[in-house]
């Protein structure tokens, strides 16, 4: 799996694209919010080896602040993801402060 920007692509170990790209917030269709309206950037995507997963981050940069944060729901990135969105609940444009 690669995250860049505002889009992501999953690939077999062979390299062959399985799906995408697609933008970063096509994983939060149906959730609401800002997460699923806004396809802001610095994303990171991660593989919980112990857990199996997949987990892909970034935020949003304007108010509300969001963190976006989903997590394959199996081993397959392809398949349903769990979907979090957590709010920086400061007034300034940093998260985090």
């Amino acid at each position: 799996m690669q995250i860049v920007n505002s889009g992501f692509e999953v690939f077999s170990k062979t390299g062959t694209s399985l799906y995408g790209p697609a933008n970063n917030n096509t994983l939060f269709s149906g959730f609401g919010g800002p997460c699923e309206a806004r396809n802001d950037g610095d994303p990171v995507a991660l593989y919980d080896a112990i857990a199996d997963r997949w987990v892909l981050t970034w935020f949003t940069s304007s108010a509300p602040y969001m963190e976006c944060i989903a997590v394959s729901a199996s081993p397959d990135p392809t398949l349903s993801w769990y979907r979090y969105a957590f709010a920086d609940h400061n007034t300034s444009n940093t998260l985090g402060d």
